[in-house]
């Protein structure tokens, strides 16, 4: 049976969950937590995209 995942999503996902555990206070990663969009403070970010490239990498690795 073959799956299809969109790896980008997947990574993005990953990522933010990882984040949002990293953190007391979810609220406290956005720049305005009452916008409804996801804009991260810069530290936020970068942590945020590290995170990304790690689990993008897993993800490819296994990707059949």
């Amino acid at each position: 049976m073959e799956i299809k995942i969109n790896i980008l999503e997947l990574a993005c996902e990953l990522a933010h969950k990882d984040l949002v555990r990293m953190v007391k206070n979810e609220s406290d990663l956005f720049e305005d937590p009452t916008a409804g969009i996801t804009n991260y403070t810069k530290d936020a970010q970068e942590e945020f995209n590290e995170l990304y490239d790690y689990y993008y990498s897993i993800i490819e690795e296994v990707k059949l």
